[in-house]
């Protein structure tokens, strides 16, 4: 298997599916993920897809069993950093996605919003507020940020940023 079919290191959620083909569509056609991976059974049904949204990701895994009939009580985060959190916010409402929290400044400083995918897991999508008032919060962003930046140019230099 190439490297680049190889999971990334460190936390990968994995969200199961009794259709991975449908929540492969749902995520890359309806929210705009991007698809990184995907690994078709012996039957040619797809067992695993990988996508990526703002520089998380996430498996999409065929699993019936452990597949939720309502989420699962499951919630992903995606934090923004360059994107326009309104663009995306009515991007999904056009696609008639289900929004279960309204865009909104948050007292902690994000502006943000939840949907639900297909299956019904939870997706919150926040970016830190340009006005912040908590320095502390933009001085951890701006260090993730660079952080991010970094792995990013030595991953395309071919260094494991670890």
């Amino acid at each position: 298997m190439p490297d680049s079919d190889l999971p990334p290191t460190g936390v990968l959620a994995v969200l199961p599916s009794a259709d991975v083909e449908a929540a492969l569509d749902f995520y890359t056609e309806t929210l705009g993920f991007q698809e990184l991976f995907r690994l078709p059974g012996p039957d040619g049904e797809l067992v695993d897809a990988r996508v990526m949204f703002a520089g998380g990701q996430v498996m999409l895994n065929r699993n019936p069993e452990m597949a939720p009939a309502a989420g699962g009580g499951v919630y992903l985060w995606f934090r923004l950093f360059d994107d326009d959190i309104d663009e995306l916010y009515e991007r999904y409402v056009a696609a008639d996605v289900d929004v279960v929290e309204e865009i909104g400044d948050r007292f902690w400083g994000d502006r943000s919003f939840t949907i639900t995918d297909h299956a019904g897991f939870h997706l919150a999508f926040n970016r830190a507020l340009k006005n912040n008032k908590a320095p502390e919060n933009n001085k951890a962003l701006e260090n993730n940020k660079a952080r991010e930046d970094n792995n990013a140019v030595e991953t395309a230099a071919g260094h494991d940023p670890e």
